[in-house]
């Protein structure tokens, strides 16, 4: 595959335990996985979390992943403990209203997720 200079994610929106032979057919194809929340209404940002337990399979994955899905400053070190996740993404989960961040929240969300270290 020819470079373009970019690294690729893909988001794979879980509604099932992660299976390797999920993530199979993109690994060749992408520099990061992310693992988000499924909701049939929606590509994305839900807001909500899902089973943490579902990603048992991710410690066999040979590309670095993130986890998505409803994270915020209340529940990010609870979720990188039971995840080991080793990048997380968070939007709405540090928002004081729709595509507005709050300072604090960002900041209360970045110590936390270092604190796991």
């Amino acid at each position: 595959m020819k470079s373009l200079g970019v690294k690729v994610t893909k988001a794979l929106r879980l509604e099932k335990p992660l299976e390797t032979t999920d993530v199979a057919p993109f690994e060749s194809q992408v520099d990061y996985l992310m693992f988000d929340t499924y909701a049939a209404d929606s590509a994305g940002g839900t807001g909500q979390t899902f089973d943490w337990g579902w990603l048992g399979a991710s410690e066999k994955l040979a590309k670095p992943w993130f986890l998505a899905g409803g994270l915020n400053p209340g529940n990010i070190l609870d979720a990188i403990k039971r995840t080991h996740a080793p990048l997380v993404d968070v939007s709405s989960g540090v928002e004081k209203s729709p595509t507005r961040k709050d300072y604090e929240a960002m900041k209360a969300f970045i110590q936390a997720a270092k604190s796991v270290r």
